[in-house]
């Protein structure tokens, strides 16, 4: 792959060989989020393992963390974001790291400039939240999914209840509120049906800062989040990888998936301890 000497001030795609690459237009695109159990991250890994997509190129933006590693099937090198092709239906981008402190809310605005320039559908961003910080609204029922969407993105909600995924609590239509000193009155008076811990709450969280910047722009955004806790989440990231690839139309409801499991998921909790310890 060609060396990228300069910072890149745009989110750009580049080829194995360094050439930029242009997006269909009107496809959907799944993001995944850095969060809890990194169950995002290991369900859109899941979902390319098991169908063998390819690599389109590799995603290139100053805000995010630098990251080099060996490269998988069909690509000689792992960098911090690639972004994969899912069976002509959508694009799936897959980061190895959060963006860089302080630069959430850059990085969202690079996502949108990026989304809007190569005339993508939809986003589908996929996310996880601590599961012990649930209120009562979340714990009285029995999906620990939760969706929010932007205002674009309204017409997925009946789709999206009807596979049982409850509109976040506390949000209204969308699942997220937007004006921020609101949500600093509903948390001071206990009023707030949402997590306090919750993305969509947090100013400098790059969730919320995606969604605020696709409202704004009429893209069509849809959050996917699961409640998990932190320990093995291979089976939050089968479930969540099941969900979406039904949302997204990669297959339909109650098709029995033949998942294939990354090999590096045998790593996920380490190796066993030295015997040399005993």
């Amino acid at each position: 792959m060609k060396l990228v000497e300069d910072a890149q001030d745009n989110m750009d795609i580049l080829s194995e060989s360094g050439q930029p690459v242009k997006l269909t237009k009107g496809r959907w695109l799944m993001v995944p989020t850095v969060s809890v159990g990194n169950v995002p991250q290991l369900a859109v890994d899941l979902l390319v393992n098991t169908r063998g997509d390819e690599i389109v190129g590799h995603v290139m933006d100053s805000n995010m963390v630098p990251v080099c590693g060996n490269g998988g099937s069909g690509y000689s090198i792992s960098t911090g974001c690639e972004l994969f092709d899912l069976g002509g239906k959508g694009y799936a981008l897959l980061p190895r790291a959060p963006p860089a402190p302080g630069r959430a809310a850059a990085a969202a605005k690079d996502l949108a400039d990026l989304i809007q320039s190569h005339g993508v559908g939809e986003i589908f961003l996929l996310a996880s939240s601590y599961a012990g910080g649930r209120r009562d609204a979340q714990l009285g029922d029995s999906s620990r999914l939760r969706y929010m969407v932007t205002t674009p993105a309204l017409k997925l909600s009946e789709g999206l209840r009807s596979r049982g995924i409850p509109v976040m609590e506390g949000g209204g239509e969308k699942g997220w509120v937007e004006d921020l000193q609101q949500i600093e009155k509903d948390m001071n008076d206990g009023t707030s049906g949402a997590p306090a811990f919750i993305a969509s709450q947090r100013r400098s969280s790059f969730l919320r800062s995606l969604l605020v910047e696709c409202d704004a722009r009429g893209i069509a955004l849809c959050v996917l989040l699961m409640f998990v806790f932190e320990g093995d989440n291979s089976a939050d990231a089968v479930e969540m990888a099941g969900v979406a690839s039904e949302v997204t139309g990669l297959s339909t409801a109650g098709e029995g998936l033949e998942w294939k499991i990354p090999s590096s998921w045998q790593k996920n909790l380490g190796g066993p301890p030295e015997s040399m310890l005993y």
